[in-house]
């Protein structure tokens, strides 16, 4: 009979977070311009729905990824479990960031015309940033605690 081996924390290496960081940031916003370029146009989004800018899109991608890196690097330094805690601020995160796109299609309305198809492929790219700025910065940065 084996005996279980307790599963080891991984832990953000803060190191290499310097290049990490950009390289996710870019990852993140190369793809969420594409998917916006691609999803705005099957889905027949008016091109003057400012948020789907591709200038819109890759600078706020990259913001969030290097917010992203930093969250990481606190998480690192303060949680027993950080890949975990990181993973649970990111699903907070994400659901966070729909609620303005939804206050689109409900709120008042803004200086430039909504689109159910927009603000969908949006809350698409928000998930699509999230899946990858996690991934990259859980997979890359981490190393095994001991």
């Amino acid at each position: 009979m084996m005996d279980a081996q307790p599963a080891q924390a991984t832990r953000p290496s803060i190191s290499g977070l310097p290049w990490i960081g950009p390289l996710t940031a870019a990852v993140a916003a190369a793809a969420n311009a594409v998917l916006a370029l691609v999803l705005g146009r099957l889905l027949d989004v008016p091109s003057t729905f400012t948020p789907l800018s591709i200038g819109s899109v890759v600078f706020l991608t990259v913001a969030v990824a290097l917010a992203a890196t930093v969250v990481v690097a606190l998480v690192a330094r303060r949680a027993a479990d950080p890949v975990r805690t990181f993973r649970r601020i990111a699903v907070v995160a994400l659901v966070a960031s729909w609620v303005p796109d939804i206050a689109l299609l409900v709120g008042p309305s803004p200086a430039f015309p909504v689109s159910p198809a927009g603000v969908g492929v949006l809350m698409i790219l928000h998930a699509t940033a999230a899946l990858i700025i996690v991934t990259l910065l859980t997979t890359l940065a981490t190393r095994p605690r001991g």
